[in-house]
């Protein structure tokens, strides 16, 4: 394991034992002294660590649930089972938890900073690569946060950033700015996007099938024809 690595694996532990970190891990990655390697090491951790926490996890709780240990059989919930006078108690499963979903603010909007100045930083120009790589975390972000409230909000203040970035002349940009659009679609409900987002949702597709048609970076164009066809169905039931 080299060094990067160890840092990466360090810097996601530590995000996965103490997720209100992530703003400070964040505040490091945009800070002066922090070298663009350890950035993209950053948001690396902040996206894994998001990864392992949204993984779903077995909620399991003892309702008493009163199982004998042998002996004959009776009748208990529409199920046979032994009738006895020793009885043991059963863990019950009861759901699947996204951990991720109340720790999500503290990972997301502290990246929503990337329309602040900084003289050493230059977003939109010479570290557009960069921003493509912040633009893709959040995407990420809101896959993993799933769809909740904190999620409808999140994706309102994504949206709002990524409208004058749509045209940036790095198609890397570009390129993140269609898979947040289709990680939006594919993380809320078709009912609450076409609730809140009704209108965005148009242009939204006009976008994507304008890069499908027109872009200069062949790659570009194919993410948007993906982008384009998620967004089609969404807005294609509400028709």
């Amino acid at each position: 394991m080299n060094g990067q690595e160890k840092r990466l694996q360090l810097i996601q532990s530590c995000l996965v034992t103490s997720p209100h970190l992530g703003s400070v891990a964040v505040d490091i990655m945009f800070s002066r002294k922090c070298s663009m390697t350890n950035r993209y090491i950053i948001l690396k951790a902040l996206s894994d660590a998001a990864l392992e926490y949204s993984s779903p996890t077995d909620v399991v709780e003892n309702l008493d649930a009163r199982i004998p240990k042998n002996g004959s059989t009776v009748v208990n919930a529409g199920k046979l089972i032994p009738k006895t006078k020793r009885f043991m108690k059963t863990p019950v499963t009861l759901l699947k938890e996204n951990r991720f979903t109340p720790v999500a603010n503290s990972f997301f909007y502290p990246l929503t900073a990337i329309d602040q100045h900084r003289e050493y930083l230059d977003l939109t120009g010479r570290d557009s690569e960069l921003l493509s790589r912040i633009l893709f975390c959040m995407g990420h972000l809101i896959r993993c946060s799933g769809s909740s409230p904190c999620t409808v909000k999140m994706v309102s203040t994504l949206a709002y950033l990524l409208v004058p970035l749509r045209h940036n002349t790095n198609f890397a940009v570009r390129q993140a700015v269609l898979f947040c659009y289709a990680s939006i679609c594919v993380s809320l409900s078709k009912e609450v996007l076409l609730q809140f987002y009704s209108d965005e949702l148009i242009g939204w597709l006009e976008y994507a099938t304008k890069l499908a048609e027109a872009d200069p970076s062949t790659e570009c164009r194919q993410i948007a024809q993906m982008a384009a066809e998620t967004i089609a169905i969404i807005i294609s039931v509400n028709d």
